[in-house]
């Protein structure tokens, strides 16, 4: 991984940062922060996206790639996909900012 520094000046200068979480503890990572996690042992871990106003219908290209990465037979898919787009749709009719 190389970022072009032209635009990414400030990269070189970026500070690998870690943390070791004991059981029951969180994480919260800000948006757009690239972050890699890795499991020292056997568990279970889960992820949250949030999401806003700005970026609302980002949510559902997620579920979109997680649908496609699937393997779902092609009827499940279909149906999948077109309450995604309505799910869609719904989100991003919504003005309320809260």
């Amino acid at each position: 991984f190389f970022p072009s520094q032209r635009r990414h000046p400030l990269f070189k200068e970026a500070k690998a940062k870690y943390a070791v979480l004991d059981p029951g503890q969180s994480l919260v990572v800000p948006s757009g922060w690239w972050h890699y996690s890795v499991a020292l042992e056997a568990s279970v871990t889960l992820q949250r996206n949030f999401w806003t106003v700005a970026n609302r219908g980002g949510i559902v290209d997620l579920l979109r790639d997680i649908v496609d990465g699937e393997g779902l037979d092609p009827s499940t898919r279909e149906r999948v996909l077109k309450c995604l787009d309505e799910l869609y749709e719904i989100i991003m009719d919504d003005d309320d900012p809260e």
